[in-house]
């Protein structure tokens, strides 16, 4: 969106919140900006006051991402079941609300994520979809500041998510794992639900601030994990699973009992097949250069921006949506900063 800046001499970024585009010719902000950078500051909803180092390694979990766009999960026919369950069904059509007692929930992704002790998921918005915007056209940290600013509303696609726990040990507040959300908006208070076996959870994740409690979070063999080596789970037999870095390295092992593993899959919602249908062929993309000029009309009638002030360009405008309309709730203690990061480091984690 034309925060780009150029390389530095040894490949690098000049500015934190930045890393090098899939060129490695410019730098860019990653897509998920919005989570990182809450992240690295607050330490997660439990106050970690970590390294930059250790928090990376808490949030790389171990995922894989289907999607139908591409048929990685439509060749995958036995996933189905999960999005034609009957109480997965039911708990959607509420939580689409289109005012139909059986909204159509197209399937778009699914996400297998295992996590090894002392990892979380931090606390984010699913990616926002709207009519002529989705996170094949924008970085996602912008569809969540179009979804926050309510200027768009009209053109939102409401969505649904069920999240399921298939994981091999029992429960207990030692493990702890637990997911949350904020059903009132990040100023609201949080509801916790225990990571509880072959149960599950249904809401609209691109509407309500969620993530999970860290996994065994007294664990102190995590190991420091990058996300440039591209991490490997690997299966060894004997349920036993290795860590392995690009290089080959192992860098730890554990045991099936010692993975949190869930199940997240997403629909979008639709009042019949003819709103189903009309989603389907529907071509028209909104242009960057209006959906900025919107943000920058919205920031001068909210005070933010004088009405003779020029607007601001690239990444000055960036930061100015980011810190308006991207709001994450901060830990509830006496220094709800993680001063233990070192400002100014990059977040590649979380492009």
């Amino acid at each position: 969106m034309g925060e780009g800046q150029p390389l530095r001499d040894d490949g690098s970024c000049a500015h934190g919140y930045m890393v090098p585009d899939k060129t490695n010719t410019k730098c860019v902000f990653p897509a998920r900006l919005d989570i990182g950078r809450h992240y690295i500051l607050s330490g997660g909803r439990g106050g970690f006051k970590e390294s930059y180092e250790s928090l990376v390694s808490r949030m790389l979990s171990f995922n894989k991402f289907l999607f139908t766009s591409d048929d990685s999960l439509t060749s995958m026919p036995e996933f189905r079941t999960l999005f034609e369950s009957k109480g997965y069904r039911d708990g959607a059509a509420g939580v689409c609300d289109l005012g139909v007692d059986n909204p159509i929930v197209e399937p778009f992704q699914l996400a297998i994520i295992v996590q090894i002790p002392g990892q979380q998921v931090p606390m984010h918005f699913d990616a926002p979809w709207f009519w002529g915007a989705t996170r094949f056209d924008l970085p996602i940290w912008l569809l969540v500041a179009m979804q926050w600013s309510e200027l768009w509303e009209d053109r939102r696609i409401r969505q649904v998510q069920g999240v399921a726990y298939i994981h091999d040990w029992p429960e207990n507040k030692v493990n702890g794992g637990a997911f949350f959300y904020y059903p009132e908006g990040p100023g609201g208070k949080v509801k916790v639900f225990n990571a509880t076996r072959n149960a599950g959870i249904i809401l609209d994740g691109s509407k309500q601030v969620h993530g999970t409690d860290a996994f065994r979070p007294t664990a102190t063999d995590l190991p420091i994990l990058k996300r440039a080596d591209a991490n490997k789970l690997v299966f060894r037999g004997d349920a036993t699973w290795d860590v392995v870095t690009r290089s080959g390295d192992v860098v730890a092992t554990y045991k099936t009992s010692d993975l949190r593993v869930s199940l997240v899959w997403r629909g979008l919602c639709f009042r019949d097949q003819a709103h189903l249908d009309e989603w389907n062929a529907y071509d028209e993309k909104l242009e960057l250069a209006d959906i900025l000029a919107t943000f920058v009309a919205d920031l001068r009638s909210r005070g933010r921006l004088a009405a003779d002030a020029p607007a601001p360009q690239g990444l000055d405008l960036a930061l100015m949506i980011l810190n308006e309309y991207v709001l994450y709730p901060f830990p509830n203690s006496w220094m709800p900063y993680n001063y233990s990061a070192r400002l100014g480091s990059p977040l590649p984690l979380c492009g």
